[in-house]
């Protein structure tokens, strides 16, 4: 398959050939001279905007135009590169890594923002290795040695959904000794204010993944608010009724296996102005301290595990009330279902873990 540079290079060649065409016609037939400037200057236009387009990308790919696996990433300009890659369809890396360079720390800097990696038409299929080998250090499960993502600041624009530095990772996706460092003032946000809009599958290091997640490290908070109100719906589960779905400190969905990785953020907040009633019983269902669903209910069959992992981050609710009752006055509803230091919902196994953390709700 020809890369982006082969395919412009192409493209830039051909123009020369009609130029050469055109001006050959000025020489030969006589043509008028203005032609033959007209031809220069749709080249000059050609060769201008080309230029313009590759100095405006806010990316490079030059880790991955020409090379095999494994690419190696060392900045947050081809990290964004991978984004692109990805959510433009180019390649989803399926049977291929993806490493962060050894002894690297790739900073987010003021005013700076990569999309998430991955969409759900688009999604990320290859194994990410955020510390190319060299495993945990400093004794902390979950942190991978000399190698981290720091100040992680994403560019969530409207999306409700699918939102972590991976958006949509899908079964076959592995991302393993990653580390995220966040800062106090960008943490993983998300907002509504829309009525009939729900925000699902919201976590640090990914949104949605299908495959596994293996030592991993993150510091980074995730704060989603939604002042929506949800039409009432047929049915009663939270996926019915909530404004608030599949949350987590480190991935909001996850479809496969999760070990030895570690939330030490300070903040897992939920927060909603909306009030619980009969139309919305519950504001948030299935929110986690490390994964909001573990599992999947079309794949039952297939047993997930998480072992090894640690929370110690807070899930704090900040809610329009405590409460409500069915109109008979009887029944309390819940301002979350389904809530966990560890998972929101589990179908799966889970071992070995902990949870240090409180889970509070407080009123707005």
């Amino acid at each position: 398959m020809a890369t982006v540079s082969s395919r412009y290079a192409l493209r830039m060649q051909l123009a020369k050939v009609a130029l050469g065409v055109a001006c050959a016609l000025v020489a030969v037939i006589g043509l008028p001279a203005v032609v033959g400037e007209q031809a220069w200057a749709a080249d000059d236009a050609l060769m201008t905007a080309a230029s313009i387009e590759t100095q405006a990308a806010d990316y490079d790919i030059s880790w991955y135009e020409g090379k095999e696996s494994p690419y190696t990433i060392s900045n947050i300009k081809q990290l964004k590169g991978l984004a692109y890659l990805v959510n433009s369809g180019t390649d989803s890396f399926e049977g291929k890594e993806v490493c962060l360079a050894e002894n690297k720390w790739l900073f987010f800097d003021e005013g700076d923002s990569i999309d998430p990696i991955g969409t759900q038409e688009h999604p990320f299929e290859g194994t990410f290795d955020g510390s190319r080998g060299t495993g945990a250090g400093g004794g902390i499960v979950g942190m991978a040695a000399e190698t981290r993502i720091q100040n992680l600041t994403l560019n969530v624009g409207d999306s409700l959904s699918n939102v972590g530095l991976f958006g949509y990772a899908g079964d076959n996706a592995v991302i393993r000794n990653l580390t995220l460092l966040g800062g106090d003032e960008n943490p993983v946000t998300v907002t509504n204010k829309a009525d009939g809009k729900v925000i699902s599958n919201v976590g640090a290091i990914a949104g949605h993944l299908g495959g596994s997640l293996v030592n991993c490290y993150s510091s980074v908070d995730v704060v989603v608010t939604n002042n929506g109100k949800v039409p009432s719906k047929k049915g009663t589960k939270p996926e019915d009724l909530c404004t608030i779905l599949s949350v987590g400190g480190l991935v909001g969905s996850l479809g496969g296996d999760m070990q030895d990785c570690t939330n030490a953020a300070s903040e897992l907040k939920i927060a909603s102005t909306t009030s619980v009633s009969t139309d919305v019983p519950f504001i948030a269902g299935y929110v986690g301290g490390l994964v909001g669903v573990q599992g999947d209910v079309e794949k039952a069959d297939h047993v997930t595990n998480i072992s090894g992992c640690k929370n110690s981050c807070p899930l704090t609710y900040e809610v329009n009330g405590t409460g409500g009752h069915d109109r008979f006055g009887e029944v309390t509803y819940s301002v979350s279902s389904m809530a966990g230091g560890i998972v929101g919902y589990a179908m799966g196994n889970i071992s070995s873990c902990s949870n240090t953390a409180a889970i509070q709700t407080g009123v707005v």
